[in-house]
């Protein structure tokens, strides 16, 4: 076995606890549909955070090509971990967590401070993650980069729900446009 399949296998765990939650919460929400107070906003960056767990299994495939030990490996599973704790941060975590706006402002500032995080991981691994090795592909990244993040640092420090609207809507308009690019 190569030192990537060993790599993947962990990746692929850290990735399927995260897959395995979001589902389980689907699941709950829909099952106890009485008790919870949906608030939209979140119940959407639950369904990203499950495309991104999805994602992030694919192209781990673009790593094939690394000598995955050591700190290679640390960061490698830097940005499965930190996706986990940011899906972790969103999900509540008793029964009196059932109002899900309540829960989504009372949260907000760790999840963004999480997806900054993941978002810096996500462009140091451009390179290899995103095939974007050339000097217009990284121009484009790095552009979708600067506004994410001052997006996401705009949610840490406000609770202004039409940012909050704007930020889910941009994300969401941001991963179609990828998903339609890769197709």
């Amino acid at each position: 076995m190569s030192d990537f399949e060993y790599a993947s296998v962990v990746v692929s765990i850290v990735l399927a606890l995260g897959i395995a939650d979001i589902l389980r919460f689907i699941a709950d929400t829909f099952r106890e549909s009485g008790d919870r107070k949906i608030y939209w906003v979140h119940l959407v960056w639950i369904f990203l955070l499950l495309e991104l767990h999805v994602e992030f299994w694919w192209r781990m495939w673009s790593f094939r090509d690394m000598v995955v030990v050591g700190p290679i490996l640390g960061f490698l599973l830097l940005g499965p971990a930190l996706l986990f704790v940011a899906t972790r941060t969103l999900l509540p975590a008793s029964a009196s967590d059932a109002d899900l706006h309540a829960l989504y402002f009372r949260r907000k500032t760790l999840f963004f401070i999480l997806m900054v995080l993941l978002n810096i991981w996500s462009l140091i691994a451009s390179p290899w993650g995103l095939g974007a090795t050339s000097r217009e592909g990284m121009t484009g990244t790095m552009i979708v980069f600067a506004v994410v993040m001052i997006l996401f640092i705009a949610s840490i420090f406000s609770s202004n729900r039409l940012l909050h609207y704007g930020v889910v809507s941009m994300v969401v308009t941001l991963e179609l446009l990828d998903i339609i690019a890769v197709m």
